[in-house]
Parts: structure tokens; C-alpha cells; sequence
């Protein structure tokens, strides 16, 4: 046992450099994150944006307290970098920024597949000139277009090349979780925005102004309007329909929208310089400061076990909101339980695995089969512990 601990992976040495590598990764993406911001806004108001996505989001929850072990912290340092080689090149066009730029968006594919809706932000980016301007840019140098292709298969690649090993296949759906997958025919996008559970806009509302911000961005910026709401609802759209929307209580407020943060950050940005000059100037800062400074305190209760990791209801939030310690315990107040509806019988050779929505259900027994043999949890949205109200409720 080297240093006299184990080499397993999880002792202290271990830990110690996972925390330490993720904190560096994290610092490279805030410069890089830096340099984007000051492509558009000056350095006093770059340092304000920084400070409100990094305190005023769960940016500070997953890059310093409990996202060591997830991709997220990774996939903002990449964004960031992504989106600062995109501006370089549409700034002067080199086949360095090319080649960035393409392997850039292929890391964040390798690191998760559905990240590679990221293409869209090259592509659909453009200077103030339009897009018809930028496609003109793109024809003058097809070689940067071809370098870019070729980087992005090369970083991607690796991933591929281990599912035709391991498996024979190219491509591999390698997620084999009972009772999870994506059901993009009835998306979990309002609970995931505003569900006391663990929507989004409601843990993390400083989100809500970063994207009403989209609308200033279209007055003042439409070059940007396009890549910025179309890779955001693409995103959303994607994160929404995983049927384990809350994403297992593993973390304070939607961590998926984290990499996003370096992109949102522009609009956010534009609507602030926007309400600066007016009367509303003063009530900015106070709501913003108001925002930070309850993220700050819901981060807090989360790491304190005050906020519940997966089980909050509209009640227990009224109860808990601004205290110190838990809820009492009682009926009204407490987190949802878990799930406890009756077992159902199997006569008909059902199997776990096969189905998980309620679209795909012949019945509400079917349905409590799938429930409480296979614990798919999406079927029951409410936590009442019957699934399928559609079905089960008639």
C-alpha cells in the first residue's frame, strides 16, 4: 500500500487530487469564461457577471462542495472554451481556432453524448453582420471547416472505438438503469423549471433573469439571439425528458443547466447594461443581491440536510424557508415519502426494463407493476405513490 493507504480509488490521496484537479479545471473555466464576457462587456461588468454566476447560481454548489465527481464543472471550463474559440474565429479566421474549435465541441460530446447539441453554437453563431455574412466567411475558408470536422472526430472518437471493442457496435445506448431513459414524447419540462422538488427557476431563480434576458439580446444583439435560445431550448428540451428529471437528489437545484451558465451569462449580461441606465437601476441591485444572497443560504440548508435532497414539497419549502434547522415532523410539512403503493401482480409476464412512461401502459396495474417491481419513479410525478393518474385515477 503505497503512502500506507489503498490503491483503490476512493482512499484520501485519491480524493485529494479528484478535489484539487476539479478546483483547477473549474479556475481555467472561470478565465476562459473571463475572456468570453470581456469580448462583450467591460471589465467592471465581466467581474459582476462572474460574481453572480458563480454565487448566484449552483455553479458555487458542484465546482466546491459536491460536484467533484460529476462532468458538470468539466463541461463549463469546455463551453467556455468552445464559445471563446468560436468568437476568434468569426473574429479572424485561422486554422488554429478551426481546429479548437472542433475539438473542443468533440470533448464535450465524448464526455456526454447528448452534449453534442453544443455543433449548434459554431454553426449558427455569427458577427454583427448576419448569417449570411458568416456562411460567406465559411465558403472563403472551406479547409478551416474540413480541420474543424476532422478534430471534432478525432476527440469524439475514443468513445466509439470502445463500444466497437467491448460491444461490436459504433453505437452503444450504454445507460442501462431500470426505469430511466429519455421520453421526449411527454417531457418533465415545467417540473424540471418549477417543481418544489427541484425545478430550476426555483432553486436557482437566478436563471429565470438570465433567460428573460434573451429578449434584450433580440432587441440589441440579434446576431446572438439565434445560437444562444436555440442551443438553450434544445438543451432544456433534452434535460426535461429524462424520465428521472430531479436526476437522483444528487445535487442542490438542476445541475444539468450548469455548462450552460457560460453561455447564459450573455444575456444576463445585456439585460444588466440594459436596466444600468434607467430608473430601474436600483431595484436591480437589490433583487440581484437578494438572489446571491439567498442562493448562498439554500446552498447552505441543502449541504445541511435542511433542503431535501429529492423528496421536497411545496409545503416542507414554505416551512423551511430562511430557518436554521429541519421542519418539524408532521403530516403538512414533511418531505413526500417514498413511493408505497400496493405491489402488483405480474399475470401477464410483464418486464422490468421494457417500458417507462405512462404512454406505454395497457392499464394502471401495468402501470403499479412498473411502479413497485421496477421502481420507474417518473411514472408517479406527484410521489403519492399511485402512478399514472390518467390511468390510475379514473
Amino acid at each position: 500500500e503505497p503512502m500506507g493507504f489503498p490503491a483503490d480509488g476512493f482512499s484520501p490521496p485519491y480524493s485529494v487530487a479528484v478535489t484539487f484537479g476539479v478546483l483547477l479545471w473549474v479556475m481555467l473555466g472561470l478565465f476562459l469564461f473571463r475572456s468570453v464576457l470581456l469580448r462583450f462587456f467591460s471589465d467592471g461588468w465581466t467581474a459582476v457577471l462572474l460574481v453572480l454566476v458563480v454565487l448566484g447560481t449552483n455553479f458555487l454548489h458542484l465546482a466546491a462542495l459536491d460536484g467533484t465527481l460529476l462532468t458538470h464543472p468539466f463541461l463549463f471550463t469546455l463551453y467556455a472554451g468552445l464559445l471563446l474559440a468560436t468568437i476568434r474565429w468569426h473574429e479572424k479566421p485561422t486554422w488554429q481556432a478551426a481546429i479548437a474549435l472542433g475539438a473542443t465541441a468533440g470533448w464535450i460530446t465524448l464526455v456526454r453524448p447528448n452534449e453534442g447539441v453544443c455543433v449548434l453554437l459554431p454553426l449558427l453563431w455569427a458577427n454583427s453582420d448576419g448569417l449570411a455574412a458568416k456562411w460567406r466567411l465559411v465558403r472563403a475558408h472551406v479547409l478551416h471547416a474540413v480541420l474543424a470536422a476532422i478534430a471534432f472526430v478525432v476527440m469524439a472518437a475514443p468513445q466509439l472505438l470502445y463500444w466497437k471493442s467491448v460491444t461490436g457496435q459504433w453505437l452503444f445506448y450504454s445507460y442501462i438503469n431500470p426505469g430511466e431513459g429519455f421520453d421526449f414524447a411527454t417531457p418533465y419540462t415545467w417540473d424540471y423549471l418549477f417543481s418544489f422538488r427541484k425545478g430550476w427557476f426555483l432553486y436557482t431563480p437566478m436563471a429565470m433573469i438570465m433567460v428573460g434576458g434573451l429578449l434584450v439580446v433580440w432587441q440589441h444583439a440579434r446576431n446572438l439571439f439565434l445560437p444562444i435560445a436555440a442551443f438553450f431550448a434544445l438543451n432544456l428540451c433534452i434535460t426535461s425528458s429524462w424520465t428521472c428529471w430531479w436526476y437522483a437528489g444528487g445535487s442542490f437545484s438542476a445541475r444539468s443547466m450548469m455548462p450552460m451558465y457560460a453561455l447564459l451569462a450573455l444575456p444576463l449580461g445585456f439585460l444588466m447594461n440594459r436596466l444600468s441606465s434607467s430608473i430601474w437601476r436600483k431595484p436591480v441591485i437589490a433583487i440581484l443581491g437578494f438572489l446571491v444572497a439567498l442562493n448562498l443560504f439554500q446552498t447552505w440548508q441543502w449541504s445541511a440536510n435542511i433542503i431535501s435532497k429529492d423528496r421536497m414539497t411545496t409545503a416542507y419549502y414554505a416551512a423551511i424557508f430562511g430557518k436554521t434547522a429541519a421542519a418539524p415532523a408532521s403530516p403538512a410539512t414533511a418531505p413526500a415519502p417514498a413511493p408505497s403503493a400496493p405491489v402488483a401482480a405480474n399475470p401477464t409476464g410483464w418486464t422490468c426494463g421494457a417500458k417507462t412512461t405512462c404512454g406505454q401502459m395497457s392499464g394502471c396495474e401495468e402501470a403499479k407493476f412498473y411502479l413497485t417491481r421496477c421502481g420507474v419513479k417518473s411514472l408517479d410525478r406527484d410521489g403519492d405513490g399511485v402512478p399514472c393518474a390518467s390511468l390510475c385515477n379514473r
